[in-house]
């Protein structure tokens, strides 16, 4: 497979997660489109230029049965348009288990797709108060604002379906499948790029089924970004599991590279207003 025209593809696990991650590169201006299944490539001549595609997937939902049925074909569709990395969307709070939702098996599954090359896992988004902070997910609450250790979060703790009771996600997606995952920690990620680097790589020759990074501010997610697109060298794509947090580490990474172009700045105007009475401008005194 040769790299194609694509920067990236993806495939969230339901339908506003998908809405996010097109959010996060449509607002760093890349051209990016959304389907609901994938595109024929007369579908995808329509839309132009595209960078990036994304497929609006179901599989938050899913029994691990019905996504050994369904995602091999989603995944070899998005490896054959020859994006340097596929991204697997999941919510920033990572509420699966090995009954609904697995991600575990979502790993299983991708590595027969994609290669037996450790996965990364984007743990936080810190745009979205998601820090991850030594494997340990922590997330900010809408009822009252205060940021919780997610297997204590007053409502991800009690989710009718998924649950969260383990904040390390590790621990967590390895009690979906058998697997075997490392960690890059803070400690690593706040060094130069090459040590962090250094110690994905030495992860990396233990074989893990995948690696997961944390992230609590912007600079770590951006050496995140830098980690990823390192794993895309070659002419097969990379596989990353993960919120939208891996489309602003990439988008972070790839703007600070020059590989794509500065945020435009937000252009305010003065509005004109417009009199709507019925009554004239001046009335007789």
């Amino acid at each position: 497979m040769t790299q194609g025209r694509y920067r990236l593809a993806f495939y969230g696990d339901d339908f506003t997660g998908s809405t996010d991650a097109l959010e996060a590169v449509a607002f760093a201006g890349l051209r990016a489109a959304l389907f609901l299944r994938p595109p024929t490539p007369d579908v995808l001549k329509h839309f132009g230029d595209l960078e990036v595609v994304g497929l609006a997937g179901v599989s938050r939902g899913m029994s691990s049965a019905e996504m050994t049925e369904h995602l091999p074909g989603d995944f070899r569709y998005l490896a054959s348009l020859g994006a340097p990395i596929v991204h697997y969307k999941v919510c920033s709070t990572f509420d699966s288990s090995p009954e609904i939702g697995s991600i575990g098996r979502v790993i299983e599954i991708a590595k027969s797709v994609f290669g037996n090359d450790p996965i990364p896992i984007v743990g936080g988004t810190p745009s979205l108060q998601r820090y991850c902070i030594f494997g340990n997910l922590f997330a900010r609450s809408g009822t009252d604002g205060n940021i919780y250790r997610i297997d204590r979060h007053p409502i991800m703790s009690v989710h009718p379906v998924t649950p969260m009771n383990e904040s390390d996600l590790a621990v967590h997606i390895g009690r979906q499948a058998a697997l075997e995952i490392e960690k890059l920690t803070l400690p690593f990620l706040d060094q130069d790029h090459a040590r962090a680097a250094g110690r994905f790589a030495e992860l990396a020759k233990c074989a893990p089924d995948a690696i997961l990074l944390d992230s609590v501010n912007a600079s770590q997610l951006t050496q995140v970004g830098r980690l990823i697109a390192d794993r895309a060298a070659g002419n097969r794509s990379a596989f990353v599991v993960g919120p939208s947090g891996v489309e602003y580490a990439l988008m972070q990474w790839w703007r600070e590279a020059g590989i794509i172009p500065p945020p435009l700045k937000a252009m305010v105007t003065r509005p004109r207003l417009t009199r709507c009475s019925p009554y004239p401008a001046a009335l007789p005194r």
